[in-house]
C-alpha cells in the first residue's frame, strides 16, 4: 500500500497550513480522502500528488 501520512503529514510535507488544506476539501477542488473508523483523513502518495497539484499547478 505504501506510505500513509495524516492531515497534520501532509500540511508539513507541503509547508502549508491546515487551513488550506482543509479549504481544498470544503470547496471540492479535491475530493476526500480515506479515512478511519474513527474519522481521521488518510493520505496515500497518489493523494498528496493531487493535492500538491490542486495547491501549486503541475510540477514536474
Amino acid at each position: 500500500m505504501g506510505k500513509v501520512l495524516t492531515s497534520k503529514d501532509v500540511c508539513r510535507e507541503l509547508s502549508i497550513p491546515f487551513y488550506k488544506l482543509q479549504y481544498l476539501f470544503d470547496t471540492g477542488k479535491v475530493q476526500d480522502v480515506q479515512r478511519t473508523s474513527s474519522g481521521k483523513r488518510i493520505y496515500s502518495e497518489v493523494d498528496i500528488k493531487v493535492i500538491r497539484e490542486a495547491l501549486f499547478g503541475m510540477i514536474k
